[in-house]
C-alpha cells in the first residue's frame, strides 16, 4: 500500500509542477501582451499614426476596389440591358405613333 501511495504523490508533485509550470507560461504571456499593449498606448503620437495608417490602408483598398468595379463589364453590360428595355418599354408605351409614321397619308 506504501508503494501505491508513494507513487501518486510522485503523480500529484509531477501534475503540480505541471500545472505551477504553465501558470508561469500563461503569466509570461500576459505580461508580454501587456507590455506591447502599453508600448502601443504609450503617447497620443504613436496613437494616432498607428489609426492613420489604418485610415490610408483602407482608403487604399477602397479605391482599389471602386477602381476595379469600375474596368468591369458588368456595369456596361447593365448598362445596355437597362437601355434596351427602356426602349422597348417606350415602343410598347406608344404603338400609335409607331403606326402613324408608317402610314403617312392618314
Amino acid at each position: 500500500m506504501e508503494v501505491t501511495l508513494y507513487k501518486r504523490l510522485i503523480q500529484v508533485h509531477k501534475e503540480f509542477n505541471a500545472h505551477r509550470e504553465l501558470q508561469r507560461t500563461m503569466q509570461r504571456m500576459n505580461s508580454q501582451y501587456m507590455r506591447r499593449e502599453v508600448f502601443c498606448c504609450e503617447t497620443c503620437d504613436e496613437l494616432k499614426s498607428f489609426w492613420e495608417k489604418e485610415i490610408s490602408k483602407q482608403t487604399f483598398y477602397r479605391e482599389l476596389e471602386e477602381d476595379r468595379q469600375g474596368r468591369s463589364a458588368l456595369r456596361k453590360l447593365r448598362e445596355e440591358w437597362k437601355q434596351r428595355l427602356e426602349k422597348r418599354l417606350r415602343m410598347l408605351d406608344s404603338p400609335d405613333d409607331k403606326g402613324k409614321q408608317a402610314d403617312p397619308e392618314n
